[in-house]
């Protein structure tokens, strides 16, 4: 440990990261129940429901719900699949996010997935036809996955703005109180997603859509969303767009990339936290059974639950889910150096260091702090505690 002591981050030196780009909320609001949600890949047929807060799922890279195994032929249609997933949505009672993406051979001469139909009447078909089938039971429409990554996306931007339109316009038509959400860039290959809602913006595609969506893979930091969050913000004020935005797939990536279930754990809690404290209305973390105990390691990605139950970062879910239900919002976390603390409301707070472990001088209101296994500890006299990676929440007497 080292022999580093901080002093309370109550201090006025601490700076203030981002407030006044975070939108505006009433004072002592709580978290929507509707903030947590889950990419649930494998529940319909090979792993148990989520055993933490979960409000809502998105389809996704789910078994037997890609457009081409909806409409395996040109008007022919098998909604088995998708209909085995409403049901289970509705036992657990739960809202559905539907994502689209992965173009069918048959409706691109047999190209690949990320290429645009050949006919965008095709399009306009397949989304009228399962917005009819699912509306109740879907209340929000993806518009396309991750259309910065050529593996998704190969088309140019006007035809994605076209198709973004179509759809629009058709889900409206059909479902007029369903949630239509913009495509979900992410980073890649230099290209973040604030980048790339700077183009989609500046050509018109913000009017297509009630929230922005994006993935927020920054890497195995998750404060680093503070910055990609409020450029994104950035990016649509410069084009007079005001959507509310959605997380609706992140998680520290392939597991391959952090191993340790304790680092694990401890990227999870402050991902929350962070999400949380950016004004992020929902937040689809991926994935719960990123790796079903049949996929390879490196096919795995976010992995709360495996085969052998579940996992310490699952555990921290349920940790951290209860602490924020608690929170007054806005959320306001603030850093000093690597120091970061969230005051919840009155009685408690959020602290970590995003860089080491070492001692830190707690304000003398707190008396007690738990941890992300749930376990409660008292403050010594002297007002000094460890803090790390791993958020610890520390409490004052009612």
């Amino acid at each position: 440990m080292s022999a580093k002591v901080l002093t309370s981050s109550w201090r006025k030196f601490v700076v203030i990261l981002a407030l006044c780009l975070v939108p505006a909320a009433v004072i002592g609001e709580s978290l929507p129940e509707q903030f947590f949600g889950m990419n649930v890949l494998h529940a319909i047929n090979r792993t148990p429901w989520p055993d933490a807060t979960v409000n809502s799922i998105r389809l996704w890279d789910t078994d037997d719900t890609r457009w081409s195994k909806l409409e395996p032929a040109r008007g022919q249609f098998d909604w088995s699949g998708l209909d085995r997933w409403l049901t289970l949505a509705e036992k657990h009672r739960v809202q559905v996010v539907y994502t689209f993406g992965r173009v069918p051979a048959w409706a691109n001469d047999g190209k690949a997935q990320s290429v645009p139909p050949t006919n965008l009447d095709d399009w306009d078909t397949f989304v009228r036809a399962i917005v009819r089938h699912a509306k109740g039971r879907i209340g929000a429409w993806e518009l396309w996955n991750e259309p910065n990554d050529p593996k998704f996306w190969t088309g140019d931007m006007k035809t994605l703005i076209q198709m973004s339109e179509r759809a629009y316009r058709i889900i409206k038509s059909e479902q007029p109180d369903a949630i239509v959400l913009t495509p979900s860039a992410t980073w890649h290959e230099g290209m973040s997603a604030s980048q790339w809602f700077k183009l989609y913006f500046a050509a018109g595609g913000g009017k297509f859509a009630d929230v922005i969506a994006f993935h927020g893979y920054v890497g195995l930091a998750p404060e680093a969303l503070t910055r990609e969050i409020d450029h994104i913000r950035q990016a649509a004020r410069n084009a007079s767009v005001d959507k509310p935005i959605w997380d609706t797939e992140s998680s520290w990536g392939m597991d391959t990339k952090m191993v340790d279930p304790t680092s694990q754990a401890a990227f999870l809690a402050r991902s929350y936290v962070i999400h949380v404290s950016q004004g992020v209305h929902r937040f689809y973390w991926y994935a719960w059974d990123g790796s079903d105990g049949r996929s390879a390691s490196n096919e795995s990605w976010g992995t709360l639950w495996d085969r052998d139950g579940l996992r310490p970062a699952g555990r921290a879910l349920k940790t951290v889910s209860t602490w924020l239900q608690e929170a007054e919002l806005p959320l306001h976390c603030q850093s000093s150096e690597t120091v970061w603390t969230c005051p919840l409301n009155s009685r408690a707070a959020l602290v970590w260091d995003s860089d080491s472990e070492h001692t830190y001088n707690v304000d003398s209101r707190f008396t007690n702090y738990s941890d992300l296994t749930g376990k409660s500890h008292t403050v010594a006299a002297d007002k000094l505690v460890t803090i790390g990676k791993a958020p610890i929440l520390l409490q004052s007497r009612r």
